[in-house]
């Protein structure tokens, strides 16, 4: 095992204070302790059928332990802005990008700069044309600098008044570079998203399907995804916010990904009872520390929620997390809804952890790939006559595309050569012709996605029981 250098005392011993923001900002604040050492990851084998979308923090030393090719997409996480729309931060991005976007783009993961300003700069640039046309221009140049492919725009506690403003502003930054994606809320509780509008206007949606419980008013202790509520928790579960936020307000699935926690949380309780009467919330982990500590404190299952937590008797601490059986459940029910794909804050709080890195590809990638571009074997059969129709041409246009060799033309597009924006880096080109629409470039990788079934719980459950990680410490 890899482990991290902070021993499990230490963490258990740091606080973090209550706030009202949001989970990507807190940890922006307050960087989690992930691995610092973890080896090479397995290279994967297939062709992605969905979005894999993931977000990552660190620098450029921390790329190397990244399982790139497991994504279809990476986002750097982040630069902000000013009162103005001159962009913030871009020195960290300047320093990581040119291994990130290289290393990303030799296994065909496509590499997104984040844009997450504080809270209280949105309003003025989104609110002023001049200062939202100087955000654009700035933030296509440092993507278009780096070859990278695309932004994601994650705006959180957005004022409602700004509704139209960020459409308008999504709208632009389509314009100016490849792909662009909206990171959005597990729910709206300010109406100040529109999902139809920023749907049509992007690339695909990423809800936070995190954040349920937390250092905020009211939660106490619980679980950061939830699959039910009911009398233990509350409605604000995963399927509620995809058809009650998203489907209900004319978001479509092709543009709808799934994002998923890869950490937990840590509130000192009285008892191991929960809900709690009394809690104060303590601290934030990443998956893979939380996965260490298993080993302490020994792993218990909430089949409500589907999702893992632990007990300290010792410090009389709960805490709540997902792990790689609690989120196969979960990613096979997004999956199969037909929608765009999944994704992952963070995926460096992944790293060292395989087991669930091959869950991701059982998931979200075929098998193999298969070579259609290989020449037919000749057996001499009269259909093998080697007519024009018969000389391994096809028929999708990949060299006619209506945006020529790809999205920019220039060559640095990891290979997509169609419409749509490879997520597995190969495009759906020659060899990959599914007959499907290559309109959608949130993922423009084998077409075929897993169909809805009533059975993607007992499946998961299953799965729970089949990939039940060791408790003991190798």
């Amino acid at each position: 095992m890899f482990w991290t250098t902070l021993s499990l005392t230490a963490l258990a011993s740091s606080t973090g204070a209550p706030t009202d923001m949001g989970v990507h900002m807190m940890h922006t604040k307050n960087p989690l302790e992930v691995r610092l050492h973890a080896p090479p990851p397995v290279p994967s084998v297939g062709v992605h059928t969905a979005t894999v979308y993931g977000y990552l923090q660190g620098n450029a030393s921390t790329v190397s332990m990244i399982d790139l090719d497991s994504l279809t997409h990476v986002a750097w996480h982040a630069v902000g802005w000013d009162n103005t729309g001159n962009i913030t931060g871009a020195s960290s991005w300047e320093a990581v990008a040119p291994t990130l976007v290289m290393n990303a783009h030799a296994v065909g993961t496509r590499v997104h700069l984040n844009l997450m300003p504080e809270n209280s700069t949105h309003v003025s640039v989104l609110s002023n044309p001049t200062h939202r046309a100087n955000a654009v221009e700035q933030l296509a140049r440092l993507i278009h600098d780096y070859s990278a492919d695309g932004i994601s725009i994650d705006i959180e506690s957005m004022d409602p008044s700004m509704k139209e403003e960020l459409v308008l502003f999504t709208q632009a930054m389509q314009v100016a570079v490849d792909d662009v994606i909206v990171a959005t809320p597990l729910v709206d509780w300010n109406y100040a998203y529109d999902f139809d509008e920023l749907a049509a206007a992007s690339d695909g949606l990423f809800i936070m399907g995190y954040d349920a419980h937390g250092p905020f008013e009211g939660s106490g202790p619980g679980p950061m995804s939830m699959m039910n509520a009911g009398s233990v928790w509350p409605h604000w579960t995963l399927p509620y916010s995809l058809n009650e936020e998203y489907r209900l307000y004319g978001a479509p699935d092709d543009k709808i990904i799934m994002g998923l926690p890869l950490y937990g949380a840590i509130w000192d309780t009285p008892s191991e009872d929960y809900p709690a009467i009394t809690s104060t919330f303590n601290d934030y982990w990443s998956m893979s520390v939380l996965l260490d500590a298993e080993a302490v404190y020994g792993r218990r299952f909430e089949d409500v929620s589907v999702s893992a937590w632990m007990w300290d008797s010792d410090t009389l601490r709960q805490f709540w997390y997902d792990d790689p059986e609690t989120l196969e459940v979960k990613m096979s029910w997004a999956l199969g809804e037909g929608i765009q794909g999944i994704g992952f804050w963070e995926v460096s709080y992944a790293t060292g952890e395989p087991e669930f890195w091959d869950i991701v590809d059982d998931l979200t990638m075929t098998e193999e790939v298969v070579d259609d571009t290989a020449a037919p074997e000749d057996t001499g059969a009269s259909s093998d006559s080697g007519a024009p129709s018969d000389s391994g041409a096809t028929d999708d246009g990949g060299s006619t595309d209506e945006d020529g060799s790809g999205p920019d033309g220039d060559g640095d597009d990891a290979g997509s050569t169609t419409g749509t924006v490879d997520g597995s880096g190969e495009g759906l080109d020659d060899s990959e012709d599914t007959g499907t629409e290559t309109t959608n470039k949130g993922c423009s990788c084998a077409s075929t996605r897993p169909s809805p079934s009533g059975l993607w719980l007992l499946g998961g459950v299953i799965g729970l029981f089949i990939r039940r990680r060791r408790l003991t410490q190798n």
